[in-house]
């Protein structure tokens, strides 16, 4: 598996080299199709680098972001991002709330994990 997803990530590191190199010009697609390859892979600085050089007028790469926090586990960054979302005045669509009722529940669940093993320390 993970020498699948190594490949996978060669494989979209030469793609995106490809892509700077001819000064080929993106769009919200290729940038998020990019941004997902890159969470997907682990490399979530890299996913952050190209969300940084995006245009960020529309929701698909807020919403891809987004998802990809919560794939990681990084639900805190993932809410920040709806955060920054919302003063850009782009419009969360059912995509947006989908991945944010997620982070939230996830959130949710973690609290209640310590809780729980907070209150069996103190039984013990």
């Amino acid at each position: 598996m993970s020498s699948s997803r190594s490949a996978q990530l060669e494989h979209g590191k030469f793609i995106h080299g490809y892509i700077i190199r001819n000064r080929i010009q993106t769009d919200i697609f290729i940038s998020s199709s990019l941004i997902d390859l890159y969470f997907k892979c682990g490399c979530v600085s890299s996913a952050e680098n190209v969300f940084d050089k995006t245009m960020k007028t529309n929701v698909v790469s807020w919403n891809v972001m987004i998802s990809g926090y919560v794939t990681v586990g990084d639900y805190f960054k993932a809410l920040n991002i709806h955060e920054d979302m919302k003063q850009t005045s782009v419009k969360p669509d059912a995509v947006t709330f989908t991945s944010i009722l997620s982070a939230c529940s996830q959130l949710t669940a973690l609290e209640k994990g310590k809780r729980s093993t907070s209150l069996s320390l103190r039984v013990s």
